[in-house]
């Protein structure tokens, strides 16, 4: 054996000294982690500049949906719906009550009621805003 290779040899050994159950260990593990590798190579061979776009234009979606949904007059938009929805469903092990034509008038007299068909409408005139926006956006008009 060529000098280097002797000192080599021996750096190792000194290193190892004292670590022996940690080395055993790794021996003891080391298909584990041959195992891992293969997976890992698997996944990164099998990942191509589609997926990789893809993933990228799926991150960037969600960080443009949090950042929506983050926005102080979304979240407490969205925990009076939450809250509203508590509310109504109540013992779930009941039917709600059913409401006819007339059922429907007399609970338009509710001032509450007429609240909450106010909040609705004004969602649903934000939605047609943001569609409109979005068409303008396209060109489609």
């Amino acid at each position: 054996m060529s000098e280097p290779q002797l000192e080599e040899q021996e750096a190792l050994l000194e290193a190892l000294e004292g670590n022996e159950a940690d080395v055993a260990e790794l021996l003891e593990r080391l298909d584990e982690i041959n195992d891992l590798l293969d997976i890992l190579a698997l996944g990164s061979s099998a990942i191509d500049d589609e997926m990789v776009v893809m993933l990228a234009e799926t991150a960037n979606n969600i960080g443009t949906l949090a950042d929506t949904a983050t926005e102080p007059e979304t979240v407490r938009g969205l925990e009076s719906v939450l809250h509203a929805v508590g509310d109504a469903a109540g013992d779930l092990d009941e039917p709600p009550e059913r409401v006819g034509m007339l059922g429907l008038l007399k609970a338009m007299r509710d001032p509450e009621v007429q609240t909450g068909l106010g909040f609705i409408i004004a969602i649903a005139k934000g939605i047609g805003h943001d569609l409109d926006r979005r068409v303008e956006m396209r060109g489609d008009r």
